[in-house]
């Protein structure tokens, strides 16, 4: 089963994860409070992590492509830096 992309919705009681299927239709888990305190509390931790991996991964990027010597960003880093940008406010 291939999740495309996911959202949280209201549309049936409490909360909800719809997973699209890329051969159509969705899958939806629901999410508990339990869930969310857990990822409420991992927040900090995934968020130093990705700043972390990012800085790693540009990094070897530049190292194994000189094209990229000057980059300062690319597609794939615009998804992590967004990502990075949501969880500081900006």
């Amino acid at each position: 089963m291939e999740y495309t992309k996911w959202r949280v919705t209201k549309a049936m009681s409490g909360n909800w994860l719809v997973f699209p299927k890329s051969s159509g239709g969705c899958v939806a888990r629901s999410i508990s409070s339990e869930a969310n305190a857990h990822l409420i509390a991992a927040a900090p931790d995934l968020y130093e992590e990705l700043v972390e991996a990012d800085e790693i991964i540009c990094q070897l990027c530049k190292r194994l492509n000189p094209q990229h010597e000057n980059c300062t960003s690319c597609e794939d880093r615009e998804t992590r830096l967004k990502a990075i940008l949501k969880v500081e406010g900006k």
